[in-house]
């Protein structure tokens, strides 16, 4: 499995931090991110008018998701990721199986994480490149939210 470092800029943005940790939770890869920033999120989430309840439950959530995340030393990680498409298909279908509201599908994430201020644009467009989007067209139904 593959070490990939977060900065903050990849958690603070929900559909982005929501794909890339969806993604995580196939094993495709292993999220790593600091003390300082955890600590950065927090500090930017504030500023954005986010309450303590809502920054406490997602700090709450990334330890226990990902409790060995949190590393020191880790400037010399290199984060060389070769996405296997189906794996990243399949988290991306989980992930909007648990929105209750749009984005609904693989492809209106997509649309969200290519044009919603996340500059993920490059990532989108690979992602429609390599899959084929057949099961994604369709809406899917979600036990409960991000």
């Amino acid at each position: 499995m593959f070490p990939a470092f977060f900065d903050t800029c990849v958690l603070f943005k929900p559909y982005l931090r929501d794909t890339v940790l969806s993604i995580a939770e196939t094993g495709l890869y292993r999220p790593l991110w600091s003390t300082s920033v955890l600590e950065e999120l927090e500090r930017n989430l504030r500023r954005r008018g986010v309450d303590e309840h809502r920054i406490s439950r997602l700090r709450g959530q990334l330890r226990s998701v990902f409790p060995e995340a949190e590393v020191t030393g880790y400037t010399d990680l290199v984060d060389q990721l070769d996405l296997a498409p189906r794996t990243v298909h399949r988290a991306l279908r989980t992930q909007v199986s648990r929105y209750r509201r749009s984005p609904r599908s693989v492809a209106e994430l997509l649309d969200v994480l290519a044009n919603d201020g996340h500059a993920c644009k490059g990532f989108a467009d690979a992602c429609r490149r390599d899959i084929t989007w057949r099961s994604s067209a369709r809406p899917v139904r979600g036990h409960h939210s991000s």
